[in-house]
C-alpha cells in the first residue's frame, strides 16, 4: 500500500446470541513512525450445513454435496474447519 509498512489482521467475535462478527483491521505505519488502524466489521448469522443444503435444494439445485475443504475432504460437523457446498442447477 504505497510502500507503507502494513499489517492486516482478520479475526472474529462470537456472541452469546449466536452471531459472529467478522473483523478486518488494517494497521499502517506513517511517515513519523506512528501507526493508524482502520477496522471494518460485518455481523453475520452462521448457517448450519442442513439449513444450507435445504435452501439450495429449494432454490432449484440438485446433487448437493458437502465437503470439509476445497480439496474435497469429507465434511464433518464439529471436526471440519470449513464447509464447502457444491451443487448443480436444474435445467
Amino acid at each position: 500500500m504505497d510502500g507503507q509498512e502494513t499489517i492486516v489482521w482478520r479475526f472474529a467475535d462470537y456472541s452469546d446470541a449466536g452471531m459472529i462478527t467478522f473483523n478486518i483491521a488494517v494497521f499502517q505505519k506513517g511517515g513519523h513512525g506512528q501507526w493508524t488502524v482502520q477496522v471494518q466489521s460485518t455481523p453475520q448469522r452462521p448457517w448450519q450445513s442442513a439449513e444450507l443444503a435445504h435452501l439450495v435444494g429449494e432454490a432449484g439445485f440438485t446433487e448437493v454435496a458437502l465437503y470439509g475443504s476445497l480439496a474435497g475432504e469429507p465434511y464433518g460437523a464439529g471436526v471440519s474447519g470449513d464447509l464447502v457446498l457444491a451443487a448443480k442447477k436444474r435445467d
